[in-house]
């Protein structure tokens, strides 16, 4: 048993920044690896 057994995914992602500019490319590299409903 490990400890990630009993975890459950978050239904999104929300990133925040000031003005965008420096979470747009988090927004793109999640979505690149994977992740669905990423949120800006």
């Amino acid at each position: 048993m490990y400890v990630f057994d009993f975890y459950e995914p978050a239904p999104g992602i929300l990133l925040h920044s000031g003005s965008g500019l420096i979470t747009c490319p988090h927004v793109i590299a999640l979505e690149e690896a994977g992740y669905s409903n990423v949120k800006l």
